[in-house]
This record gives structure tokens, sequence and C-alpha cells, in this order.
């Protein structure tokens, strides 16, 4: 049985790459599968994914046009067969006990999603000067003793400042994105926000631990170092739109719940129109 698909969109990354690729080798928790997606890399990426892919049998291997990243992940999750998801970037790093670990808890509690905690390195000097912020950006400070449902997860994640929407910060019940049919917004950037947002909203059992399992590499010309822009904006609203529509959609009774979903989906607003 495969315990956790782990998936991973590549576009130009051959630099990062292998390291990516040796850190989620290296899992103590053997029964997986490595999902990577070539999203039409112009560089030696999929040279090095094919290259892994004879090496490994735990590695597939799918090549695609440009088709951002959204694309890539959701094709890569209409293929996968663990019982767990896990979404990781391909210049990124994880703790080689991570897998074992977070599976045990999941396993033990019987969860829809699992949050942790990450924190990031800098590819120079001049990055971290830039951008200091990012070093605690992934870190959940708060205290978590209970297995809560998601909509209440997502209520407790705010009021500690600990709602970070990357889905490499989460494990992922695979059953859960089937039945509630939950995929990645096509065509923008920012699409983390309205997925987590429907895995929150639509999850029965979630959890969250502190330890820290991944590692954001902060590197020039990525969507996180770039000035924003048009397409920045774009990603915020159609994201805006849609966690309205999801909100709508659920039937919550918990009236302090729905407070605090209103409150986030009035600040995220709040943002959009000061870009």
């Amino acid at each position: 049985m495969v315990k956790v698909s782990v998936i991973i969109p590549v576009f130009n990354v051959e630099k990062y790459l292998e390291d990516c690729l040796n850190s989620v080798l290296a899992q103590s928790l053997k029964d997986i599968e490595i999902i990577c997606v070539n999203d039409g890399s112009v560089d030696h990426s999929l040279q090095i994914l094919r290259e892994y892919e004879k090496k490994y049998t735990q590695i597939k291997v799918l090549d695609q046009l440009n088709g951002g990243q959204s694309v890539a992940r959701n094709r890569a999750l209409d293929l996968a067969s663990g019982k767990y998801v896990y979404f990781m970037d391909s210049d990124d790093l994880i703790v080689s006990h991570m897998l074992e670990e977070l599976w045990d808890i999941c396993e033990r509690d019987d969860l829809d999603v699992l949050f942790f905690s990450g924190t990031s390195f800098y590819e120079n000097d001049s990055l971290e000067e830039k951008h200091k912020g990012f070093i605690n950006t992934y870190y959940r400070k708060g205290n978590y003793p209970n297995v809560v449902s998601g909509p209440e997860m997502l209520a407790e994640l705010h009021a500690n400042g600990d709602y970070t929407v990357s889905p490499c910060l989460q494990l992922i019940r695979r059953q859960l994105l089937e039945e509630k049919n939950i995929r990645f917004c096509e065509g923008i950037i920012h699409e983390d926000n309205c997925f987590t947002f429907q895995v929150l909203l639509s999850a029965e059992k979630a959890f969250c631990v502190n330890d820290i399992y991944f590692y954001r590499r902060v590197r020039e010309a990525s969507v996180m170092t770039r000035d924003e822009n048009y397409r920045n904006l774009r990603g915020y609203y159609v994201c805006l739109v849609r966690q309205l529509q999801i909100a709508g959609e659920q039937q919550i009774s918990e009236p302090h719940i729905n407070q605090k979903i209103e409150y986030i989906l009035w600040r995220l607003n709040y943002h959009v129109q000061r870009l």
C-alpha cells in the first residue's frame, strides 16, 4: 500500500532539483510514491527527472506543456494512489523523518488534514536582508492540543496568527480531496488561498503540530521574491470570489466560527482593494 503520495511540480529548477528529490528519497517512511510533473521546463530539469525515474522505482515523471503549478498539481493528484497526499515545491527540502512521523499522527487520530511548521533558508545574503520576514513565516507558534473540525482549526490558526495557506505545510487525506472535489484553481497564482480554505472548511478532523519539518528556499526570481503586479492582483481577486462561494456553500452551525470566517474574508478583500 502506498501510504503517502508526494506531488512535485517542476519548472526550470535544475539548480535545486536534485537536493529536493534526495530529501524525499531519504525519508524513513518507504511506502511512498513521488509524482513529479515537468511543467514545460526549458532547462535540464526534465533530464534530471528522467535519470531519477530510471534509478528509483518510487518516482513517476509526467511531462506537459507549461500550464502552471495548479495544472501540474491537479494532473498528479488525479494519478495519486496514496492514502495521504503531500504537495512539495521543487526547490525546497524536508527532514528525513517527516513523512513517517506525520503518517503516524494521522493514523493515530484518523485525521483529514495535519498542519505543521517550517522555516526558511536564503540563497544569498542580499535576499536575507531584503526578505527577513520569511524566516518566521512558516512557524506555527500557537498551542493546538486537540483534534478539532476543519472550520474550528481555521478559526484557531487565524486567531493565533498561524494561518499559512501553503500546502507544503499540510498532510491531507486523499479521500477528502476526491469526495469534496477539491482541486487547485488553474490559470492564477496564489491558488493556495482557495485550496487550503476549502480543505479546512471540508475537513471533519484536523490537528496541528508545531515541529519544523519543512525548509523553504528563498531564492531569486520566485513568486515569493518578485515584485507584485497584475498577476498577483488577479490571483487574489479570483481566490476571494471563490472563497466567498465556498463559504456560502458550507453549512457551519457554530456562530463564532462563521464570524471568524467572515472576518478572514473581509481581511482578504481589504488586502485586494489595497493592491
